[in-house]
């Protein structure tokens, strides 16, 4: 019996799998879970569309192997086993190959050889009995993906699926109709949600195990099967009209040739996640079915397809599909043999939340006012607010938000510029001013407002013109400014990274103001800044992380001056 919360995927929490959010960003249904940085599966959760696995480009993401099962199946001689594959297999092989895939299954020690195809007639029709009921209008699947998809996360409508069994459970149940019940089946396709729909309750025991067309490749090269070597021989039975069609978009249509033929009533054949669920949102309101395929072009293109090239793979189907010469008149359906199945809701046990705990928590992101709620979709959540339940359930963190973290760290390196002994001029190559601390404006009697104008307002630009054109590498003077009645160690550099230069300008303080200084409390007050300094400058630098290259590169600026203001004082 099947464990609802199992999934047939495996998550690593390999090294590799750090703070990169892709797996989640791509997740039509969120169900990743970040914690520390590492992606984790919400099992109850997935669909089991795969999506994570084709979008993790550190491949830590993995599913569950089937190979050594079908191993032990075929070195099992008290048994037969029948291969069952999709006609999806054509989409990667030229047609050389595909006539020689039946002959590669044999010598891998399959008894019977069929495509699934055989089955996708038979299930075809019976989901036109459902598309001439005009009672009610009905969704038409046969992907799993698709199928999980409603019945997690659309529940009200898993009663409107048209109760036929998908292609493989038909053609398993047609199998052991004509085989015996003793007979192993595997199924062979591009679609890891196939190895979880033949765990469902009402499916256990009909097909063996579900390999998909990597491991298959994995098993013919192990074994030292080649394509070429192998003979040009038919499947066992061959599949009926143009069941071959049926990986296409709009597969059941083109499976009963009915596509530009007057149907009873109006079918719409739709593709891709975001498509699906667009589909699904406005179904009731529409009168008309609808088939729905979850990866975009249909199977062909499922999340372990071996072949990118979108056009080489339709290609590919078609030829495949008019090279073989199929049955007119296909058989009638045996006697006895059930393809119907009824899809009950499995609805998620979604945690809920008063909005007075979500408004909290979007406070704790920064986003208390509507204006900061960017909802830009870069943490994988569809909007802020999903992101702070995401937060309350601890699937997600704040530091997955980038608008939050770059916010965070500004704050964090002004207050790190303000909290340094000397004055702080930050200007770009124009020599206007980007930038000043308290204790510039101080020190120069100016207010945050000369932020834009050129600092030969305040002081001369020369010393700063220098450094600009390399004729100083750096500028460290012992300079007065009788106007200001100041005495300073001018200091001056550039940070090409960042296209600025930064001016920091450090009191001298005589030796009786020194003294004085020493001996009050203020140096205990120093002593305390010095370390909330240094660790701004820690946490500075664990956000910066979070946040790539380029804005660890613009935080150079606050730990240069930190470290030449240290020097500094060390020197007085």
């Amino acid at each position: 019996m099947r464990n609802e919360a199992e999934s047939p995927l495996v998550y690593t929490r390999s090294a590799h799998c750090r703070d990169c959010y892709k797996c989640l960003r791509n997740c039509p249904v969120s169900c990743i879970s970040m914690n520390d940085g590492q992606a984790q599966v919400l099992n109850q959760n997935c669909i089991a569309c795969g999506a994570c696995i084709r979008n993790c480009p550190q491949h830590a993401k993995r599913y569950l192997s089937s190979i050594f099962a079908v191993e032990r199946l075929l070195q099992d001689k008290s048994r037969k086993t029948a291969a069952t594959i999709a006609p999806s297999f054509a989409a990667s092989l030229e047609l050389w190959q595909q006539r020689r895939m039946a002959s590669a299954l044999r010598k891998l020690g399959f008894d019977y050889v069929f495509e699934t195809a055989c089955g996708a007639y038979y299930t075809a029709q019976e989901s036109l009995k459902h598309i001439t009921d005009f009672s009610r209008a009905y969704i038409h699947s046969s992907c799993p993906a698709v199928i999980n998809y409603i019945t997690k996360y659309k529940p009200d409508l898993a009663l409107r699926i048209a109760p036929v069994v998908s292609p493989m459970i038909g053609h398993a149940r047609l199998l052991k109709g004509e085989l015996g019940r003793d007979i192993n089946i595997v199924f062979i396709g591009p679609c890891v949600a196939k190895k979880d729909e033949i765990l469902r309750r009402e499916y256990v025991g009909l097909v063996a195990a579900a390999l998909t067309f990597e491991e298959l490749f994995k098993m013919l090269k192990a074994r030292g099967i080649a394509l070429k070597n192998c003979d040009e021989t038919p499947f066992d039975k061959p599949s009926f009209y143009k069941s071959q069609y049926y990986p296409l978009p709009g597969g059941i249509l083109k499976t009963l040739d009915a596509e530009n033929k007057d149907l009873p009533k109006k079918i719409l054949c739709i593709d891709g996640p975001a498509n699906v669920k667009n589909a699904l949102d406005n179904f009731e309101a529409q009168n008309c079915d609808i088939e729905l395929m979850w990866c975009e072009d249909g199977c062909l293109n499922g999340p372990l397809s071996l072949e990118d090239n979108i056009i080489k793979k339709r290609a590919n189907i078609e030829e495949y599909a008019r090279s073989n010469k199929t049955p007119a008149e296909p058989a009638p359906k045996p006697a006895g043999i059930d393809l119907s199945n009824k899809f009950a809701p499995r609805p998620i046990n979604a945690p809920h939340y008063a909005e007075a705990e979500i408004e909290h928590m979007l406070k704790l992101m920064d986003k208390e006012k509507e204006a900061d709620r960017l909802n830009c979709g870069g943490c994988g959540y569809p909007s802020c607010r999903d992101k702070a339940v995401a937060n309350l359930s601890g699937y997600a963190q704040k530091e997955m938000c980038m608008p939050y973290l770059r916010r965070r760290l500004n704050n964090i390196n002004n207050a790190v510029i303000d909290s340094m002994p000397g004055g702080i001029v930050i200007l770009d190559y124009k020599f206007n001013i980007s930038q000043t601390n308290a204790r510039f404006n101080e020190m120069f009697r100016c207010s945050p407002s000369i932020v834009g104008e050129n600092i030969s307002l305040i002081t001369d630009v020369h010393p700063f013109e220098l450094v600009l054109s390399g004729e100083q590498r750096e500028i460290n003077w012992l300079t007065e400014y009788p106007q200001y009645n100041l005495k300073c160690r001018f200091i001056v550099y550039d940070i090409k990274d960042t296209n600025q230069l930064v001016g920091i300008f450090i009191p001298i303080l005589n030796a009786q103001e020194l003294a004085q200084l020493k001996s009050s409390m203020k140096m205990k007050a120093l002593d305390k800044a010095r370390e909330l300094l240094k660790h701004q400058i820690e946490t500075s630098q664990q956000i910066a992380k979070y946040l790539g290259d380029s804005t660890a590169q613009s935080q150079d600026i606050v730990n240069q001056i930190a470290r030449i203001t240290s020097q500094t004082d060390e020197d007085e």
